[in-house]
């Protein structure tokens, strides 16, 4: 896959900062505030959409509860940059539409996070490893990850980690 310099959407792009480091989140403004978002192929359901962009769609196997995503399955979210078509995957679990549970997100650079989530952010124990290879494991907290002089963030931004 090609590496992008712009955030993926909802969450996402990764790129490391500095040594120690690590950003998976908003490089890049977002085109729109955060919203819901109705599926390409399930239009009657909806996915929580934290850094919109114009050019975006998603994609949901699992299945919907009252116009929601729920459960178990695949969402995929694809946007057009450059000209050029590109896309993010998370397999696991959903609650309201939005990332609960057990799940792992694979952005395009091939960063990814592997563990828990809710209310759409990293939280809990799990495992980020950024373009470069260098993993954070361990405890999460509302997409915020700090150990020692080591931090790293998932589908948020440093400042609002306090980093």
């Amino acid at each position: 896959m090609r590496a992008s310099a712009l955030f993926a959407t909802a969450i996402l792009l990764a790129s490391i900062q500095a040594i120690g480091t690590a950003s998976a989140g908003l490089v890049e403004p977002a085109d729109h505030e955060p919203r819901w978002q109705a599926l390409e192929n399930k239009p009657s359901c909806e996915v929580w959409n934290t850094y919109p962009r114009s050019s975006e769609s998603a994609n949901w196997d699992g299945p919907c509860v009252e116009g929601r995503a729920e459960g178990e399955g695949v969402l995929t979210w694809r946007y057009r940059e450059n000209g050029d078509w590109h896309q993010n995957v998370y397999e696991g679990a959903m609650e309201n539409g939005r990332k609960h549970g057990q799940g792992t997100y694979v952005w395009e650079d091939e960063s990814r996070y592997e563990g828990e989530w809710a209310d759409g952010k990293a939280d809990g124990y799990g495992s980020y490893t950024s373009p470069a290879g260098n993993e954070f494991t361990g405890s999460w907290s509302n997409g915020c990850f700090h150990q020692g002089d080591r931090w790293a963030t998932v589908d948020t931004t440093p400042a609002q980690c306090g980093f």
